[in-house]
């Protein structure tokens, strides 16, 4: 029998980009896994400190939070110095997130739409010289910035494109949702709509692109684009 030890593994967080969001999924999924083994959570936000945290002691390693984030990685305690030393050295900060996202709560209040009036008035008083951009997300559905493409990415790639605003929505308020899909034909959230001239052209864009790990980035983007271009040619 052999008596090699294995280190036992748990989860790390690059929380120089983490940005500590409350409805983060992975602490959601860590809490699910380990309800089932009727065990606590090791992710946690902690209210006081307002923070994602992780409790090494409590982590198993399962790594079904770094199917969730790719700002969470799987190590032992042999490789946890190396990786740290790499998110050190990671030249991105919180700031490279803190544009404003497809898919995420809004980020900056000059984007907000505060009311169902003043999408209808966005829309109407919309040019016909741009293409302007609508977003709807909903409150209970939102992804946390670092899982959600930059709307900067998309306006930079086409020129027609003009102001872009977010609406959103307060998910117990039937009544809302209900003139939302009645109005606009929306049943799936997060959603946009391109508008000009006061009128909607075309069907309704899905921004359901969360970006669970890095290097599906450029994939996820290259994939928003072309619904973009579906719409623009």
């Amino acid at each position: 029998m052999s008596n090699e030890y294995t280190p036992r593994k748990y989860a790390i967080l690059h929380e120089k980009l983490c940005d500590n969001y409350r409805d983060c999924p992975a602490k959601f999924v860590c809490e699910s896994v380990n309800k089932e083994k009727k065990l606590q959570p090791a992710i946690l936000y902690m209210e006081d400190e307002m923070k994602i945290v992780i409790d090494k002691a409590k982590c198993s390693g399962c790594a079904s939070c770094a199917g969730e984030c790719g700002l969470l990685r799987i190590v032992n305690p042999y490789q946890e110095i190396t990786r740290r030393k790499e998110f050190d050295r990671d030249p991105r900060n919180k700031m490279n997130f803190r544009l404003e996202r497809f898919g995420c709560e809004l980020i900056n209040e000059t984007y907000a739409l505060k009311n169902l009036s003043e999408v209808k008035e966005y829309i109407e008083n919309s040019d016909y010289n741009k293409i302007n951009i609508l977003e709807f997300v909903v409150k209970s559905q939102v992804t946390c910035p670092f899982q959600a493409i930059d709307v900067n990415f998309i306006t930079g790639k086409f020129l027609q494109l003009g102001s872009y605003k977010k609406y959103v929505i307060n998910p117990v308020n039937n009544d809302e949702l209900e003139s939302i899909h009645i109005s606009y034909s929306l049943d799936h959230f997060p959603a946009i709509l391109l508008i000009s001239g006061g009128k909607v052209l075309g069907a309704p864009i899905t921004t359901d692109y969360r970006i669970k790990r890095e290097d599906e980035r450029r994939r996820l983007e290259h994939s928003l684009e072309l619904e973009f271009s579906k719409r623009l040619i």
